[in-house]
């Protein structure tokens, strides 16, 4: 160990002279409660004292002739290879902060004292380590400076900073949030009391130095509001409270204080002056009646439309009860309302479903509709009430109220006149529907009557005259005369006028009492009109449809007729589709043609006898027509009939 070592003192050198200096360091070191021990040039280590057994963990036999990296963590090496090397050149190393791994892997805290060993030639053969445990140091340091800046982030959250002055000396110390609070923001700081004067605004800093100057005269606390001009010229409100500290003789020592960045308050309330300066503006100008009511039901203001409508004077409302202003049968009603609207109040209508009276000052009443409206300003909560005047309103209602008997009565006369008018025009439209269906039977029966006439009279006439003109035919035909060919010619001609006869006949009487005669006659016009017309005019039903009413298979039939015979003259199409089908319990014909669209053409009439024969007869079976175009040309015709339907 170095001679400067012990101190200098007569006592030690008392010691020495009685005491071996070996056996003496010895000593002192086996009693140090720090970690005291060394190491040689290759950072092996060769002494470990009691105190390093305790810090550390390891015992003397398990540490002495290990590395010294034994007790360093892995990232602290690069650190001690510089302290080594500064050990080497003859430095001492002092008070080196740092941390240690102990024998578990724990680390601690320690404070290293490093100095160089020295032979009798005064060679460097190693170096001493004194370590001190510094964990419950390191651990106020931490919680000082979390605390710190807690109490940064709150001054900062708060708008707030902390000053000390030293009335003595005239030195301010001063937190780093207060400095950004007087905007001095690049690093400058008020460090004199002077300082702090030159920054407070000409127009306060009359008024706060003398308080100053009170405080320190005779006070001990401080508390104001003072404005302050930042480096750019910028106006901030500040609200400062102190309080002083004197010495034994009451003479000024320390003031210290906190200080608050008030200027968002201080706008704040200034946006709400103003805003209850316009508010009332507002009211005042406003054409409803509007009262202002405080906590204790006192009138506080009234604007003119209301001292119209109650017929008073603003000064004669002003400080007031409410009750001034209610009628007395309806005071008890009222005070129980305002029991249970100050238990909850927010904005409604007053009264709503009941008829309100306001109370005039010549006694009269006045019908009124109230809306109660609570504010909450800096004097406290306030409750503004409109007062809308329904006298006019009223009058309007009973004049309407009147006028609606007056209507209603006439429109129930109205309604029973058309009743009976309804049910006239439904009479008629029956009488018209039967009136339609006994026409259509009536043709009907004439046409089949006419067929039987044909069949009955004129077949059975032509089938006689077919009949002469075959035997006069064989008796020419025998005597070989020419006027043979002129009989068989008369022949031919006679049955040619059979067969137009019997089509004639089916045409009048189209379809048999046959639960099949509506699919084989839609069949047999199907084929008639492909081999006259030469029009490709097919017929389908699939599956089969049963009619057991011959009535509605003729109707059905007509409609298929009328609609081939429009196709072929007026629409001059090459082909017709006849489709016959039961869906959902509606029997539905359909005819589509490709010809043109006849009944959209402007020079064709859509209204002749065909169309309307056609829209009688759906009508007739209780069922409905529906003419529409078909892409990219032709038209459909469909008529949709209930089954059941007679």
């Amino acid at each position: 160990m170095p001679r400067d070592c012990l101190p200098p003192s007569a006592s030690s050198r008392a010691v020495s002279a009685t005491i071996p200096a070996a056996p003496l360091l010895a000593a002192i070191v086996e009693s140090s409660a720090d970690a005291i021990l060394t190491k040689d040039l290759g950072n092996v280590i060769t002494s470990w004292n009691p105190g390093a057994e305790k810090l550390y963990g390891y015992r003397a036999a398990e540490a002495i002739g290990r590395p010294i990296s034994l007790i360093i963590p892995r990232e602290h090496l690069d650190e001690a290879r510089r302290i080594w090397k500064r050990v080497n050149r003859g430095q001492i190393v002092r008070n080196w902060d740092t941390l240690r791994r102990r024998k578990d892997g724990t680390c601690v805290d320690v404070s290293v004292t490093v100095s160089p060993l020295r032979d009798s030639r005064r060679r460097i053969v190693g170096a001493s380590i004194i370590a001190h445990d510094i964990t419950a140091r390191k651990g106020l340091e931490r919680e000082l400076r979390r605390a710190s800046e807690r109490l940064e982030l709150a001054h900062e959250i708060a708008c707030t900073g902390t000053f000390e002055w030293n009335v003595r000396t005239g030195e301010a110390d001063r937190s780093r949030s207060l400095d950004e609070i007087y905007g001095l923001l690049d690093g400058g700081t008020i460090r004199r009391h002077h300082d702090w004067v030159r920054v407070l605004h000409p127009e306060d800093r009359k008024r706060v130095l003398a308080e100053v100057r009170r405080v320190l005269k005779r006070g001990d606390r401080l508390d104001l509001e003072f404005r302050i001009l930042h480096p750019d010229g910028q106006v901030c409100w500040i609200h400062s409270r102190c309080r002083l500290f004197r010495d034994a003789r009451r003479r000024p020592l320390r003031l210290i204080g906190v200080e608050t960045d008030i200027t968002r308050q201080k706008q704040a309330a200034e946006e709400l002056r103003r805003s209850e300066q316009r508010f009332r503006l507002i009211v005042e100008h406003a054409p409803l009646a509007v009262i202002m009511l405080n906590e204790r039901q006192r009138i506080v203001l009234a604007n003119p439309p209301a001292q119209k409508l109650l017929g008073y004077r603003r000064g004669e409302l002003l400080g007031r009860g409410l009750s001034l202003l209610i009628p007395p049968r309806l005071r008890s009603v009222h005070a129980r309302h305002e029991a249970r609207y100050r238990a909850d109040p927010r904005s409604r209508r007053m009264g709503v479903g009941r008829e309100l009276c306001a109370l005039r000052k010549d006694g009269s009443e006045v019908p009124v509709e109230i809306g109660l409206t609570p504010i909450q300003t800096t004097e406290g909560r306030f409750v503004m009430a409109t007062l809308l005047d329904v006298r006019q309103r009223k009058l309007v209602q009973d004049i309407l109220r009147r006028t609606n008997e007056v209507l209603e009565h006439r429109v129930l006369k109205r309604t029973a006149e058309l009743r009976r008018v309804n049910a006239a025009l439904r009479r008629e439209a029956r009488d018209r529907r039967r009136l339609q269906h006994e026409l259509l039977e009536i043709s009907e029966r004439e046409q089949r009557r006419i067929g039987r006439d044909i069949h009955d009279g004129l077949g059975q006439q032509l089938t006689g005259v077919a009949m002469l003109a075959d035997l006069l035919q064989e008796e020419l035909k025998q005597k070989s005369l020419p006027e043979a060919a002129a009989a068989r010619r008369l022949e031919e001609l006679v049955r040619e006028a059979q067969v137009y006869s019997h089509k004639l006949v089916c045409g009048l009487y189209p379809v048999t009492a046959d639960p099949h005669g509506l699919m084989n006659s839609l069949q047999q016009l199907a084929e008639t009109v492909t081999s006259l017309h030469r029009v490709d005019c097919r017929f389908n039903c699939s599956p089969a449809v049963r009619l057991h009413d011959n009535v509605k298979a003729t109707h059905l039939f007509r409609i298929a007729q009328e609609a081939v015979n429009n196709a072929i003259r007026h629409g001059r199409c090459r082909q017709i589709n006849l489709l016959l089908s039961v869906q959902n319990g509606f029997l539905r014909l359909e005819i589509r043609n490709d010809g043109r669209r006849w009944f959209a053409q402007p020079q064709r009439r859509t209204d002749g006898m065909g169309l309307q024969t056609m829209k009688f007869r759906s009508e007739a079976m209780g069922g409905t027509l529906d003419i529409r175009p078909v892409n990219p040309h032709g038209t459909s015709i469909a008529c949709l009939v209930p089954v059941g339907e007679k």
